[in-house]
C-alpha cells in the first residue's frame, strides 16, 4: 500500500512520461492526420486501413496470433501525415493514440 506521498509522487512520474489522446474516424470516411512528433496507437473499436496496413480491432487473440490493433507511427510520417480510412458503414474507428510527453504535452487537436 502506497501512502500518500508515494502515491503522489508515482503520479507526477507517469504523467510525465506518456501523453495520450483518442481520435475516431466516422464510418466510412477518410481523413489525413499531422502531429508534431512519433507516437504509438492502439485501435480500441473499428476496422479499416492506415496507409497500406489493414487495421482491425482485436476481439480474441490466442497466445503467438498476431493481431492489427498496434503500430507505430514516426516522426517524419507523423509530419508527413497519417491516412486513415473507416471501411465500416455503421460502427466508427477508434485509436488510441499515445505520445512520448514533453513536460506533459499532449499536441493540439488539427
Amino acid at each position: 500500500m502506497l501512502d500518500p506521498c508515494q502515491r503522489q509522487a508515482l503520479q507526477r512520474c507517469v504523467a510525465c512520461f506518456l501523453a495520450a489522446r483518442e481520435l475516431t474516424v466516422l464510418p466510412g470516411k477518410t481523413v489525413t492526420v499531422h502531429d508534431e512528433s512519433a507516437y504509438g496507437f492502439i485501435i480500441v473499436q473499428g476496422y479499416g486501413r492506415i496507409q497500406n496496413h489493414d487495421v482491425a480491432t482485436a476481439t480474441m487473440l490466442r497466445f503467438g496470433q498476431f493481431s492489427q490493433d498496434e503500430f507505430f507511427v514516426s516522426a517524419d510520417r507523423a509530419a508527413k501525415g497519417v491516412t486513415l480510412e473507416n471501411h465500416s458503414s455503421c460502427e466508427p474507428l477508434v485509436l488510441l493514440k499515445h505520445y512520448p510527453s514533453r513536460e506533459g504535452y499532449i499536441p493540439a487537436q488539427k
